[in-house]
């Protein structure tokens, strides 16, 4: 599944991997050397809850969903560091936010 825009639903029992793509912030040549990722409920962290794993594939990071709980609205924050660097040697970040909604259907 490739996110645009950036919310999508899922129901509780249903595991898949979420591909967000980073093409549009990237500049030719620029390359993501690491990622994190973390899922939020109500400010508080449940990473371990919904996400199953992510790894970088080009220009997309690839995000193992799992479970959730009906009617919440998860936030997943990607943040993506690249080989590129600001004029005095700071590493670009790129940041994405993918709302996950929850819905038993």
């Amino acid at each position: 599944m490739s996110v645009s825009p950036s919310t999508f639903t899922k129901q509780p029992d249903e595991v898949y991997t979420l591909s967000v793509s980073f093409a549009k912030p990237l500049a030719t040549g620029e390359t993501m050397v690491s990622i994190t990722v973390v899922a939020t409920l109500d400010d508080v962290d449940v990473t371990s809850t919904v996400i199953s794993g992510s790894s970088i594939s080009g220009e997309n990071v690839l995000i193992g969903v799992k479970g959730g709980t009906d009617g919440n609205d998860y936030k997943i924050t990607i943040k993506a560091t690249t080989d590129s660097t600001t004029p005095a040697g700071l590493p670009f970040v790129h940041e994405a936010d993918v709302t996950m909604s929850v819905d038993a259907i």
